[in-house]
């Protein structure tokens, strides 16, 4: 029997990544935002395969699963289409536009992790591409063979088509918003809570999903099934059924890099609901796997064996 699929919606884009070697806190005023203007001094940029659904996609796979990337790419997409291949993951339902590049994410990050953004979306502002899950469903021979699907940041338009083509086909679907909070209005945003299965959320972006919602944390979970709120070097959260179980972060030997440490969570609390696991177990194996992502200086650099992984959630967690 083929093994069940998880379908992932959300970027797929370069990543530009570049460090500050101060404190944001220290430059940014406060008091001054209203006539802001600064520049930083960074050190070399260097260039990663990132976007939230293909950084998902490759942490899946390192756990053993069968991920399935929905999405839209540039004309520069070739080299992007090999490191996908070299590592066997499916590119088949990511469609190429040819008139646009790749999606860029330019991210900055201080010396205390704290992270500034921008996104160009070059390929994925394209209405036209990949809108309707006629090739999801061609390449699984219907959409059976789908287990669920989780919608990341993606451009707006393109998350409510997802959102809408996984309602017709029957798929559930677990929404993270991501970066993409900032392009959501009131009414997208609840219409995605309401028609998920479950919520992802960093600190800062769950207080913003409250605060437009109206809805504590513990509503959403109750109306979906789970809210999961993420907390940096805090760890996690997991809202269900009325109650809230907290899972400690593991301290990795070196923290490098915290970009893609949220995604690689979320494949490692989805490898978690595939094998069946309560939901403070999967928080605590995407802990484990986000602890190999911190690790390391970019995104999809991270590797390791099924056997180190079981070990490193074992020696933290317990069996």
């Amino acid at each position: 029997m083929m093994k069940k699929t998880i379908l992932i919606g959300g970027s797929v884009a370069y990543d530009r990544l570049m460090t500050y070697k101060g404190s944001f806190k220290d430059v940014i005023l406060p008091e001054n935002l209203e006539h802001l203007s600064i520049s930083f001094f960074v050190g070399e940029e260097k260039n990663y395969f990132g976007g939230c659904a293909c950084n998902v996609a490759y942490s899946l796979k390192l756990l053993g699963e069968n991920p399935l990337i929905f999405g839209v790419a540039g004309d520069d997409f070739d080299s992007y289409e090999k490191w996908l291949k070299k590592n066997e993951i499916s590119s088949e339902c990511i469609e190429i536009d040819e008139t646009n590049k790749t999606a860029t994410a330019y991210i900055l990050t201080d010396a205390g992790q704290r992270q500034i953004a921008m996104f160009a979306p070059g390929a994925m502002s394209n209405a036209e591409k990949a809108m309707h899950f006629s090739a999801v469903e061609k390449s699984q021979g219907g959409s059976g063979q789908i287990a669920f699907a989780i919608l990341g940041a993606e451009a707006p338009f393109r998350m409510m088509k997802f959102a809408e083509e996984c309602l017709r086909c029957g798929i559930k679907y677990f929404f993270d918003p991501g970066q993409a909070m900032s392009g959501l209005n009131k009414e997208q945003i609840e219409f995605l809570i309401k028609n998920s299965s479950g919520v992802f959320a960093n600190e800062y972006e769950a207080g913003l999903m409250s605060e437009i919602t109206g809805l504590s944390l513990m509503q959403i979970a109750n109306d979906t099934g789970f809210f999961v709120r993420t907390l940096a070097e805090k760890g996690a959260e997991v809202y269900e059924n009325d109650n809230m179980h907290h899972v400690k972060a593991i301290k990795a030997d070196v923290d490098l890099d915290v970009t893609g440490c949220g995604d690689s969570f979320r494949a490692g609390f989805l490898h978690g609901l595939m094998a069946g696991k309560s939901l403070k177990r999967c928080c605590e194996i995407g802990a484990t796997v986000a602890s190999f992502v911190i690790a390391k200086q970019g995104t999809q650099r991270h590797s390791f064996s099924y056997e180190e992984f079981v070990l490193r959630l074992s020696e933290h967690y317990g069996e």
